[in-house]
Protein backbone atom coordinates (compact mmCIF):
# COMPACT_ATOMS: atom_id res chain seq x y z
CA UNK A 1 0.00 0.00 0.00
CA UNK A 2 2.95 2.02 1.00
CA UNK A 3 4.69 1.74 -2.30
CA UNK A 4 1.06 2.40 -4.75
CA UNK A 5 0.84 5.78 -2.96
CA UNK A 6 4.17 6.33 -3.05
CA UNK A 7 4.05 5.75 -6.88
CA UNK A 8 0.94 7.49 -7.18
CA UNK A 9 2.51 10.83 -5.98
CA UNK A 10 5.42 10.67 -8.75
CA UNK A 11 4.93 12.12 -11.86
CA UNK A 12 7.17 10.40 -14.69
CA UNK A 13 9.07 12.67 -17.17
CA UNK A 14 6.66 11.56 -19.62
CA UNK A 15 3.68 12.52 -17.14
CA UNK A 16 5.69 16.03 -16.38
CA UNK A 17 5.17 17.11 -19.75
CA UNK A 18 1.83 15.77 -20.69
CA UNK A 19 1.15 18.07 -17.22
CA UNK A 20 2.90 21.25 -18.57
CA UNK A 21 0.95 20.72 -21.57
CA UNK A 22 -2.56 20.81 -19.93
CA UNK A 23 -2.36 23.67 -18.03
CA UNK A 24 -0.82 25.08 -21.23
CA UNK A 25 -3.56 24.73 -23.41
CA UNK A 26 -5.82 25.60 -20.28
CA UNK A 27 -4.15 29.08 -20.20
CA UNK A 28 -4.35 29.18 -24.09
CA UNK A 29 -7.84 28.35 -23.93
CA UNK A 30 -8.74 31.15 -21.25
CA UNK A 31 -7.24 33.76 -23.30
CA UNK A 32 -9.00 32.35 -26.82
CA UNK A 33 -12.43 31.58 -25.97
CA UNK A 34 -15.05 33.28 -27.55
CA UNK A 35 -16.84 36.09 -25.81
CA UNK A 36 -19.75 33.67 -24.87
CA UNK A 37 -17.74 31.75 -22.69
CA UNK A 38 -14.43 32.04 -20.71
CA UNK A 39 -12.77 29.09 -18.99
CA UNK A 40 -11.38 29.85 -15.60
CA UNK A 41 -9.47 27.51 -13.36
CA UNK A 42 -11.08 28.59 -10.37
CA UNK A 43 -14.73 28.44 -8.91
CA UNK A 44 -15.93 31.79 -6.56
CA UNK A 45 -18.56 30.39 -4.09
CA UNK A 46 -20.29 31.84 -1.34
CA UNK A 47 -19.13 30.77 2.01
CA UNK A 48 -21.30 33.17 4.37
CA UNK A 49 -24.09 36.03 4.00
CA UNK A 50 -24.40 39.26 4.78
CA UNK A 51 -27.97 39.95 4.34
CA UNK A 52 -29.73 40.62 7.67
CA UNK A 53 -33.12 42.09 6.69
CA UNK A 54 -34.04 43.35 3.51
CA UNK A 55 -37.63 45.26 2.86
CA UNK A 56 -38.88 47.07 0.68
CA UNK A 57 -41.67 48.06 2.59
CA UNK A 58 -44.07 47.62 -0.41
CA UNK A 59 -45.61 44.61 -0.03
CA UNK A 60 -48.08 45.35 2.83
CA UNK A 61 -46.82 43.12 5.26
CA UNK A 62 -45.28 44.79 8.32
CA UNK A 63 -44.94 42.14 10.56
CA UNK A 64 -41.41 42.51 11.19
CA UNK A 65 -41.79 46.05 12.51
CA UNK A 66 -43.71 47.06 16.07
CA UNK A 67 -45.17 50.92 15.86
CA UNK A 68 -44.97 52.54 19.21
CA UNK A 69 -44.02 55.96 20.02
CA UNK A 70 -44.64 59.11 22.31
CA UNK A 71 -47.75 60.32 19.86
CA UNK A 72 -49.87 57.00 21.12
CA UNK A 73 -49.36 57.81 25.37
CA UNK A 74 -50.07 61.65 24.48
CA UNK A 75 -53.07 60.67 22.54
CA UNK A 76 -51.92 62.38 19.24
CA UNK A 77 -53.54 61.50 16.01
CA UNK A 78 -51.08 58.70 13.49
CA UNK A 79 -51.50 56.83 11.27
CA UNK A 80 -49.45 53.53 9.19
CA UNK A 81 -50.19 51.84 5.92
CA UNK A 82 -48.17 50.45 3.40
CA UNK A 83 -48.70 50.02 0.16
CA UNK A 84 -47.06 49.50 -3.32
CA UNK A 85 -45.72 53.83 -2.65
CA UNK A 86 -44.12 52.51 0.09
CA UNK A 87 -44.29 52.98 4.29
CA UNK A 88 -46.71 55.79 5.43
CA UNK A 89 -46.10 57.28 8.54
CA UNK A 90 -48.04 60.60 9.52
CA UNK A 91 -48.87 62.59 12.66
CA UNK A 92 -50.05 65.50 14.43
CA UNK A 93 -49.47 66.81 17.68
CA UNK A 94 -51.97 66.57 20.53
CA UNK A 95 -50.92 70.18 21.72
CA UNK A 96 -49.31 72.80 19.58
CA UNK A 97 -45.47 73.73 20.57
CA UNK A 98 -45.77 69.83 21.84
CA UNK A 99 -43.49 67.12 20.63
CA UNK A 100 -44.74 63.52 19.40
CA UNK A 101 -43.23 61.08 18.14
CA UNK A 102 -44.37 57.90 15.79
CA UNK A 103 -41.84 55.09 14.82
CA UNK A 104 -41.66 51.28 13.29
CA UNK A 105 -39.04 50.03 15.29
CA UNK A 106 -36.99 46.72 14.07
CA UNK A 107 -36.08 43.75 16.32
CA UNK A 108 -32.75 44.15 18.11
CA UNK A 109 -30.11 43.22 15.05
CA UNK A 110 -26.52 42.64 14.17
CA UNK A 111 -26.13 44.09 11.35
CA UNK A 112 -23.92 47.40 11.43
CA UNK A 113 -24.80 48.88 7.80
CA UNK A 114 -28.47 50.38 7.64
CA UNK A 115 -30.44 51.71 4.39
CA UNK A 116 -33.35 52.99 3.95
CA UNK A 117 -35.15 56.01 1.20
CA UNK A 118 -36.98 58.88 3.05
CA UNK A 119 -38.98 61.45 1.65
CA UNK A 120 -40.17 64.38 3.07
CA UNK A 121 -43.76 65.97 2.58
CA UNK A 122 -43.40 69.21 1.37
CA UNK A 123 -40.64 72.43 0.91
CA UNK A 124 -42.70 73.61 4.11
CA UNK A 125 -45.71 73.05 5.85
CA UNK A 126 -48.67 75.63 6.16
CA UNK A 127 -48.61 76.03 9.96
CA UNK A 128 -47.23 79.17 10.95
CA UNK A 129 -46.93 78.67 14.63
CA UNK A 130 -44.06 79.79 16.00
CA UNK A 131 -42.39 76.64 16.76
CA UNK A 132 -44.25 74.61 14.11
CA UNK A 133 -41.76 71.96 12.65
CA UNK A 134 -41.99 68.20 11.08
CA UNK A 135 -39.08 65.67 10.54
CA UNK A 136 -38.20 62.38 9.31
CA UNK A 137 -35.44 60.38 9.87
CA UNK A 138 -33.43 56.38 9.59
CA UNK A 139 -31.86 55.74 13.48
CA UNK A 140 -29.96 53.30 14.45
CA UNK A 141 -29.91 53.24 18.29
CA UNK A 142 -28.16 50.98 21.08
CA UNK A 143 -30.36 47.87 22.23
CA UNK A 144 -28.41 47.00 25.34
CA UNK A 145 -28.37 50.34 27.42
CA UNK A 146 -31.06 51.74 28.88
CA UNK A 147 -30.47 55.13 27.33
CA UNK A 148 -31.58 57.28 23.80
CA UNK A 149 -27.83 56.81 22.08
CA UNK A 150 -28.51 57.10 18.34
CA UNK A 151 -26.91 58.58 15.19
CA UNK A 152 -29.53 59.51 12.70
CA UNK A 153 -29.62 60.83 8.69
CA UNK A 154 -32.83 62.62 8.72
CA UNK A 155 -34.63 65.71 7.03
CA UNK A 156 -36.61 68.02 8.52
CA UNK A 157 -39.47 70.69 7.36
CA UNK A 158 -41.25 74.14 8.75
CA UNK A 159 -43.09 77.54 7.61
CA UNK A 160 -39.60 78.69 6.02
CA UNK A 161 -38.16 75.49 3.95
CA UNK A 162 -36.32 72.09 4.67
CA UNK A 163 -32.95 70.65 5.33
CA UNK A 164 -31.14 67.01 5.93
CA UNK A 165 -28.55 66.42 8.38
CA UNK A 166 -26.83 64.05 10.63
CA UNK A 167 -27.24 63.89 14.09
CA UNK A 168 -25.18 62.35 16.69
CA UNK A 169 -27.28 61.86 19.71
CA UNK A 170 -26.85 60.62 24.17
CA UNK A 171 -29.35 60.71 26.71
CA UNK A 172 -31.15 58.86 29.81
CA UNK A 173 -33.20 55.98 29.20
CA UNK A 174 -36.62 58.29 28.38
CA UNK A 175 -34.92 61.18 25.92
CA UNK A 176 -31.70 62.55 24.28
CA UNK A 177 -29.73 65.33 26.37
CA UNK A 178 -26.82 66.03 24.16
CA UNK A 179 -27.83 66.10 20.30
CA UNK A 180 -24.30 67.55 17.87
CA UNK A 181 -24.93 67.79 14.75
CA UNK A 182 -22.01 66.00 12.45
CA UNK A 183 -23.38 67.52 8.69
CA UNK A 184 -26.08 70.03 7.49
CA UNK A 185 -27.45 71.54 4.64
CA UNK A 186 -30.54 74.17 4.27
CA UNK A 187 -32.44 73.56 1.51
CA UNK A 188 -29.71 74.45 -1.32
CA UNK A 189 -32.29 72.53 -4.12
CA UNK A 190 -31.93 69.26 -2.07
CA UNK A 191 -34.75 66.62 -2.99
CA UNK A 192 -37.47 65.97 -0.99
CA UNK A 193 -36.55 62.15 -1.06
CA UNK A 194 -33.11 61.22 0.02
CA UNK A 195 -31.45 57.45 0.45
CA UNK A 196 -29.78 57.07 3.18
CA UNK A 197 -26.92 54.60 4.28
CA UNK A 198 -25.61 54.51 7.72
CA UNK A 199 -22.30 52.65 8.74
CA UNK A 200 -21.32 52.03 12.29
CA UNK A 201 -19.78 50.04 15.07
CA UNK A 202 -20.88 51.33 17.81
CA UNK A 203 -17.68 52.50 19.40
CA UNK A 204 -15.39 54.57 17.34
CA UNK A 205 -16.36 54.01 13.17
CA UNK A 206 -19.10 55.94 11.54
CA UNK A 207 -19.74 56.64 8.06
CA UNK A 208 -22.96 57.69 6.92
CA UNK A 209 -23.88 58.56 2.47
CA UNK A 210 -26.63 60.23 1.06
CA UNK A 211 -27.78 59.14 -2.72
CA UNK A 212 -24.50 57.30 -2.61
CA UNK A 213 -22.25 60.59 -1.95
CA UNK A 214 -20.57 60.28 1.76
CA UNK A 215 -21.17 63.36 3.82
CA UNK A 216 -19.61 62.00 6.80
CA UNK A 217 -16.93 59.72 7.92
CA UNK A 218 -14.70 59.24 10.89
CA UNK A 219 -12.77 56.00 12.31
CA UNK A 220 -12.00 58.30 16.18
CA UNK A 221 -15.46 59.08 17.43
CA UNK A 222 -16.43 57.74 20.94
CA UNK A 223 -20.29 56.72 19.93
CA UNK A 224 -21.07 54.70 23.67
CA UNK A 225 -23.53 52.96 20.79
CA UNK A 226 -22.81 49.67 21.17
CA UNK A 227 -24.51 46.68 19.51
CA UNK A 228 -27.07 45.21 19.07
CA UNK A 229 -28.87 47.53 17.55
CA UNK A 230 -32.07 48.56 16.79
CA UNK A 231 -33.13 50.58 13.81
CA UNK A 232 -35.96 53.19 13.87
CA UNK A 233 -38.01 54.93 10.81
CA UNK A 234 -39.82 57.80 12.33
CA UNK A 235 -41.96 60.81 11.94
CA UNK A 236 -42.09 63.89 14.51
CA UNK A 237 -43.74 66.75 15.09
CA UNK A 238 -44.99 69.50 17.19
CA UNK A 239 -47.60 71.32 14.50
CA UNK A 240 -51.37 70.01 15.88
CA UNK A 241 -52.90 71.86 12.90
CA UNK A 242 -52.58 69.35 10.80
CA UNK A 243 -51.38 65.58 9.62
CA UNK A 244 -48.04 64.76 8.31
CA UNK A 245 -46.66 61.98 7.00
CA UNK A 246 -43.14 60.48 5.36
CA UNK A 247 -42.88 57.54 3.12
CA UNK A 248 -40.01 54.86 3.45
CA UNK A 249 -39.00 52.90 1.09
CA UNK A 250 -36.03 50.28 0.19
CA UNK A 251 -34.97 49.35 3.74
CA UNK A 252 -32.36 46.97 4.03
CA UNK A 253 -29.11 45.99 6.64
CA UNK A 254 -26.20 43.90 5.97
CA UNK A 255 -23.39 42.80 8.48
CA UNK A 256 -20.96 45.35 6.77
CA UNK A 257 -20.27 47.04 3.68
CA UNK A 258 -17.76 45.10 2.13
CA UNK A 259 -17.82 42.00 0.19
CA UNK A 260 -15.09 39.39 1.00
CA UNK A 261 -12.77 36.68 -1.05
CA UNK A 262 -10.56 33.83 0.02
CA UNK A 263 -8.47 31.63 -1.32
CA UNK A 264 -7.97 33.42 -4.95
CA UNK A 265 -5.19 32.77 -7.06
CA UNK A 266 -1.89 34.85 -5.66
CA UNK A 267 -1.42 38.47 -7.16
CA UNK A 268 -4.53 38.76 -8.77
CA UNK A 269 -6.94 41.57 -9.15
CA UNK A 270 -10.25 40.66 -7.57
CA UNK A 271 -13.64 42.35 -9.17
CA UNK A 272 -16.72 42.33 -8.87
CA UNK A 273 -18.71 43.05 -12.52
CA UNK A 274 -22.23 43.34 -13.22
CA UNK A 275 -23.54 41.35 -16.17
CA UNK A 276 -22.29 43.84 -18.96
CA UNK A 277 -18.70 43.39 -17.32
CA UNK A 278 -18.90 46.77 -15.79
CA UNK A 279 -16.40 46.64 -12.37
CA UNK A 280 -18.71 47.69 -9.85
CA UNK A 281 -15.81 47.10 -7.12
CA UNK A 282 -12.42 45.90 -7.23
CA UNK A 283 -9.37 44.64 -4.72
CA UNK A 284 -5.67 43.04 -4.80
CA UNK A 285 -4.80 40.04 -3.05
CA UNK A 286 -2.56 40.05 -0.51
CA UNK A 287 -0.19 37.31 0.09
CA UNK A 288 -2.86 34.70 1.12
CA UNK A 289 -5.23 34.82 -1.61
CA UNK A 290 -7.77 37.13 -0.06
CA UNK A 291 -9.32 40.19 -0.86
CA UNK A 292 -12.01 42.84 0.57
CA UNK A 293 -13.97 44.51 -1.71
CA UNK A 294 -15.94 47.93 -0.42
CA UNK A 295 -19.53 48.13 -1.65
CA UNK A 296 -21.40 50.52 1.08
CA UNK A 297 -21.73 53.35 -0.99
CA UNK A 298 -23.40 51.59 -4.12
CA UNK A 299 -27.32 50.37 -3.94
CA UNK A 300 -27.62 47.00 -2.71
CA UNK A 301 -28.15 44.33 -3.50
CA UNK A 302 -25.75 44.04 -6.74
CA UNK A 303 -26.34 41.20 -9.32
CA UNK A 304 -23.09 40.14 -11.48
CA UNK A 305 -19.91 38.17 -11.34
CA UNK A 306 -17.54 37.85 -8.85
CA UNK A 307 -14.04 37.60 -10.63
CA UNK A 308 -10.11 37.59 -10.56
CA UNK A 309 -7.53 38.50 -13.21
CA UNK A 310 -3.86 37.70 -13.38
CA UNK A 311 -0.96 37.21 -16.23
CA UNK A 312 -0.95 34.76 -18.78
CA UNK A 313 1.95 33.30 -20.27
CA UNK A 314 2.35 36.05 -22.28
CA UNK A 315 2.05 38.98 -19.87
CA UNK A 316 -1.54 39.69 -20.72
CA UNK A 317 -4.13 39.66 -18.41
CA UNK A 318 -6.56 36.33 -17.96
CA UNK A 319 -9.65 35.64 -15.80
CA UNK A 320 -8.17 32.76 -13.15
CA UNK A 321 -11.85 32.25 -11.40
CA UNK A 322 -15.60 33.35 -11.48
CA UNK A 323 -18.51 32.52 -10.32
CA UNK A 324 -20.21 30.22 -12.53
CA UNK A 325 -23.26 32.33 -13.00
CA UNK A 326 -24.43 35.65 -11.96
CA UNK A 327 -25.13 36.29 -8.25
CA UNK A 328 -26.97 38.31 -5.90
CA UNK A 329 -24.37 40.17 -3.60
CA UNK A 330 -25.03 42.46 -0.12
CA UNK A 331 -22.41 43.82 2.04
CA UNK A 332 -20.74 41.03 4.41
CA UNK A 333 -20.94 38.60 1.83
CA UNK A 334 -18.02 35.79 1.67
CA UNK A 335 -17.02 33.61 -1.45
CA UNK A 336 -13.85 31.41 -1.06
CA UNK A 337 -12.68 30.02 -4.61
CA UNK A 338 -11.86 26.41 -4.85
CA UNK A 339 -9.66 24.58 -7.99
CA UNK A 340 -11.97 23.66 -10.66
CA UNK A 341 -12.53 24.70 -14.47
CA UNK A 342 -15.79 27.29 -14.25
CA UNK A 343 -17.48 27.89 -17.34
CA UNK A 344 -18.43 31.54 -17.04
CA UNK A 345 -21.39 32.52 -19.68
CA UNK A 346 -21.00 36.54 -20.67
CA UNK A 347 -17.73 37.81 -20.89
CA UNK A 348 -14.66 37.15 -22.92
CA UNK A 349 -11.24 36.15 -20.80
CA UNK A 350 -9.85 39.37 -20.69
CA UNK A 351 -9.94 41.62 -18.29
CA UNK A 352 -12.84 44.38 -18.61
CA UNK A 353 -12.12 47.43 -20.33
CA UNK A 354 -12.52 49.65 -17.29
CA UNK A 355 -10.14 47.59 -15.63
CA UNK A 356 -10.22 47.84 -11.87
CA UNK A 357 -8.18 51.20 -10.43
CA UNK A 358 -7.79 52.47 -6.41
CA UNK A 359 -10.97 54.70 -7.01
CA UNK A 360 -13.51 51.75 -7.14
CA UNK A 361 -13.30 51.37 -3.27
CA UNK A 362 -11.46 48.99 -1.43
CA UNK A 363 -10.78 48.58 2.46
CA UNK A 364 -8.57 46.60 4.46
CA UNK A 365 -11.46 44.80 6.83
CA UNK A 366 -14.95 45.09 6.90
CA UNK A 367 -15.47 48.26 9.07
CA UNK A 368 -13.02 50.05 7.93
CA UNK A 369 -13.27 53.90 6.81
CA UNK A 370 -11.98 56.52 4.49
CA UNK A 371 -11.20 59.94 5.01
CA UNK A 372 -14.41 61.94 4.34
CA UNK A 373 -14.32 66.09 4.68
CA UNK A 374 -17.78 67.83 3.69
CA UNK A 375 -17.30 69.80 0.29
CA UNK A 376 -19.01 73.25 0.20
CA UNK A 377 -22.36 74.39 0.94
CA UNK A 378 -22.81 70.79 2.83
CA UNK A 379 -20.63 71.42 6.09
CA UNK A 380 -22.09 73.40 9.45
CA UNK A 381 -19.64 76.20 8.96
CA UNK A 382 -21.36 77.09 5.69
CA UNK A 383 -24.65 76.64 6.54
CA UNK A 384 -25.48 80.04 7.79
CA UNK A 385 -24.30 81.09 3.95
CA UNK A 386 -27.63 78.95 2.65
CA UNK A 387 -29.93 80.32 4.67
CA UNK A 388 -32.65 82.80 2.92
CA UNK A 389 -32.15 85.95 3.81
CA UNK A 390 -36.04 86.52 4.68
CA UNK A 391 -35.20 84.22 8.20
CA UNK A 392 -31.73 85.43 9.05
CA UNK A 393 -31.39 85.54 12.53
CA UNK A 394 -31.44 89.32 12.62
CA UNK A 395 -34.71 89.37 11.32
CA UNK A 396 -36.43 86.89 13.49
CA UNK A 397 -33.90 85.02 16.18
CA UNK A 398 -37.06 83.57 17.35
CA UNK A 399 -37.80 81.93 14.39
CA UNK A 400 -34.31 81.48 12.73
CA UNK A 401 -31.43 80.70 15.01
CA UNK A 402 -29.87 78.39 12.34
CA UNK A 403 -26.74 80.17 13.30
CA UNK A 404 -26.99 78.70 16.48
CA UNK A 405 -26.22 74.97 14.26
CA UNK A 406 -23.35 76.51 12.92
CA UNK A 407 -20.30 75.25 14.93
CA UNK A 408 -16.61 74.96 14.59
CA UNK A 409 -15.91 71.90 13.50
CA UNK A 410 -12.58 70.38 14.08
CA UNK A 411 -9.73 67.32 12.33
CA UNK A 412 -8.02 65.30 13.91
CA UNK A 413 -4.54 63.52 13.45
CA UNK A 414 -6.06 62.00 10.45
CA UNK A 415 -7.82 64.88 8.83
CA UNK A 416 -10.75 63.08 9.56
CA UNK A 417 -14.29 65.40 10.54
CA UNK A 418 -15.43 64.99 13.98
CA UNK A 419 -17.99 66.49 16.20
CA UNK A 420 -18.08 70.15 17.15
CA UNK A 421 -16.32 71.00 20.22
CA UNK A 422 -19.67 72.31 22.11
CA UNK A 423 -22.75 70.95 22.73
CA UNK A 424 -25.14 72.40 20.55
CA UNK A 425 -28.84 73.85 22.18
CA UNK A 426 -30.85 73.88 18.82
CA UNK A 427 -33.40 76.87 19.07
CA UNK A 428 -37.35 75.98 18.57
CA UNK A 429 -37.22 76.67 15.05
CA UNK A 430 -34.53 74.36 14.11
CA UNK A 431 -34.69 72.30 17.13
CA UNK A 432 -35.50 68.69 16.26
CA UNK A 433 -36.14 66.58 19.33
CA UNK A 434 -34.00 63.94 17.09
CA UNK A 435 -35.17 61.33 19.75
CA UNK A 436 -36.80 58.25 18.99
CA UNK A 437 -39.10 58.94 22.30
CA UNK A 438 -40.26 55.65 21.58
CA UNK A 439 -37.10 53.55 22.84
CA UNK A 440 -38.49 54.42 26.68
CA UNK A 441 -41.96 53.90 25.66
CA UNK A 442 -41.89 50.86 23.71
CA UNK A 443 -44.51 48.45 23.72
CA UNK A 444 -43.50 44.99 22.87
Amino acid sequence: MTSYNSRSRRLTKGGLITSLLVASTLLVMSATLSPAHALALYSFTQTQQGLVKQDTLTTGDTSYWTFSGSAVLQGAPTTYSEDAQGLHLGIKAAVSGQWAGYYAVSPDTSAYLFHAVLTLPSTTISDTAPNAQFNTGLYVQTAPLPKINYVTCSGAVNPFGYYWGVWLASGNPNQATTITPLWFMWMNNQPLTRDCTIITNGNNLLKVYLDGTPVFSSTTMNLNIPPPFDSFLEVQTTSAAQMLSSTYTDYYATTSGTVTVASAPLSSKVTIEDTSGKVLASASTDSNGNAVLNVEKLHMPLQGYIRSYGLDLLGGSVMTATTSSPVTIWGGDSYAATLGPSLAPGTVASAPTNAPSSSAGTSSSPLSADTVTPTAGQSLSSASATLPTQISPTASPDALGVTDVVTTTTTDTAGLVTQPSSVVDLPYAFALRLTPWSSSLFFS
